[in-house]
């Protein structure tokens, strides 16, 4: 597992994950998968984040996109 926290987020990128590139995102026992190279709406994974956090998840996978990109790409190819 490759990652950054930010803000009070954990953005994590898994190993073993599957297809197609996707970060999860950690905040109070919520967690999101965002899509890196998709155009997807984040999918709730686990618990209830707050729209506010959410749109925050978003914002901040985008402004890290670049490295997580780069975790994924280390893992999957």
């Amino acid at each position: 597992m490759s990652g950054i926290v930010v803000e009070g987020f954990s953005l994590r990128v898994f190993s073993f994950d599957h297809m197609p590139a996707h970060v999860h995102v950690y905040r109070y026992g919520a967690e999101l998968r965002i899509y890196l190279d998709t155009d997807r709406l984040p999918e709730r994974v686990t618990g209830r984040m707050t729209a506010s956090d959410a749109r925050r998840a978003r914002r901040l996978v985008d402004e890290h996109r670049e490295k997580l990109l780069s975790f994924w790409k280390g893992y999957h190819g």
